[in-house]
């Protein structure tokens, strides 16, 4: 049993396609930007034989294109270690992770979506900042095939979602693609295969949902050793910001006044709302949701550490974040600092009498009542 995309399939043409968008954007930053010119190519040898390729990937036919992207990546790398004054314009490991085709007033337009913008319409090369671009926000409103009407610099705009993907990039190269027609995965020996399963990642948890290639049967080896064919090949898993739906994504860019409350079961995306929600309020206002004025509060240690690495991923550094505990803790040192320090596992029993007793819960009601109004 096999599940190789076939040659000339829908499923071929979507690979292909998707390849060729990555040549263009490679092949386009490989080329660089000057920190006060912006974008331009140089005159030198290198980058006239980069824009060439970009031409090439962008009018070669499917079986032509991984010979012409391995070149193109070598002449990247050979520009990158001569140098210069050049910067990249946009991570080349992971440029972008979503892909949408937009149809307006008869034309279609390839838009990217990622977590930095760049836009360059001579390379025809157009990547939205996730955060910040109005256009962004077609990706998560909508789906594939639905029409659209938007607010966009202004002006009203409506045509039709062609196509949308999510896309996972890894160390500059294409490894998933996800699609209503199916998820695409390049295996362990570089060929795409259709995953079965789930069609679409989604952030919410269950056994049994993440969507792998069939592994094709191999010899048995030793405990922990696994020399046959059948390599898991979906270690690139899609980024996080591609799977946010319209809901998830409604939570993340509400207003900046007021209160958002998200409630969910284990694993059905309250912690990655809320991460997202702070990169998003940092990039919307800088100023106002600066790192350090800012503080993630979670319940466990697990839970500090994955959000403390997280959050510089999504481009936001020096964000305090603690447990509820040792909030708790330092807070009421503050307030009360003539408070004891110690915990007592064994309380005296008039101790534990008052603070069980019923009518606690009036005082500590009625505490709160007063202090707000002194407020």
């Amino acid at each position: 049993m096999t599940n190789l995309v076939p040659p000339g399939s829908p499923a071929a043409a979507i690979v292909a396609e998707e390849e060729r968008l990555l040549g263009q954007v490679a092949a386009r930053a490989a080329m660089g930007e000057d920190e006060d010119e912006g974008p331009r190519a140089s005159d030198d040898d290198i980058d006239r034989d980069l824009i060439s390729l970009r031409d090439q990937i962008g009018e070669a036919r499917a079986e032509d294109l991984p010979p012409l992207i391995e070149q193109m990546t070598r002449l990247a790398a050979l520009r990158g270690r001569l140098g210069g004054s050049k910067m990249a314009p946009i991570d080349l490991a992971s440029p972008y992770f979503a892909h949408m085709r937009l149809k307006e007033s008869g034309k279609s337009r390839d838009v990217l979506v990622g977590k930095r913008g760049f836009i360059d319409r001579q390379s025809n090369v157009q990547i939205v900042d996730w955060r910040n671009a109005p256009v962004s926000r077609i990706y998560y409103r909508y789906e594939e095939g639905d029409d659209y009407e938007e607010e966009i610099a202004g002006r009203r705009v409506d045509g039709v979602v062609e196509a949308r993907r999510n896309i996972s990039i890894n160390k500059g190269t294409l490894r998933r693609i996800g699609a209503p027609q199916g998820t695409f995965i390049k295996d362990a020996r570089g060929r795409w295969v259709q995953a079965v399963g789930t069609m679409q990642p989604v952030l919410h948890g269950g056994q049994g949902k993440a969507a792998r290639p069939v592994a094709a049967p191999g010899p048995r080896g030793k405990l922990g050793v696994h020399h046959g064919p059948g390599v898991r090949a979906d270690k690139a898993l899609p980024e996080i910001a591609a799977l946010i739906d319209k809901e998830q994504f409604e939570l993340i860019s509400h207003p900046e006044s007021g209160i958002v409350v998200i409630q969910g079961g284990a694993g059905s995306g309250k912690t990655t709302v809320a991460l997202h929600r702070v990169a998003y309020l940092n990039f919307a206002d800088g100023k106002r949701f600066r790192p350090n004025a800012m503080l993630f509060v979670v319940p466990s240690q697990a839970l500090v550490r994955y959000v403390a690495g997280v959050l510089p991923a999504l481009g936001v550094n020096g964000v305090p974040v603690v447990t509820y505990t040792s909030w708790a803790r330092s807070t009421r040192l503050k307030l009360l600092p003539d408070t004891p320090v110690k915990y007592n596992d064994d309380p005296p029993e008039n101790v534990s009498r008052v603070k069980k007793h019923p009518r606690m819960l009036d005082i500590l009601t009625a505490l709160v009542a007063r202090q707000a109004r002194q407020i």
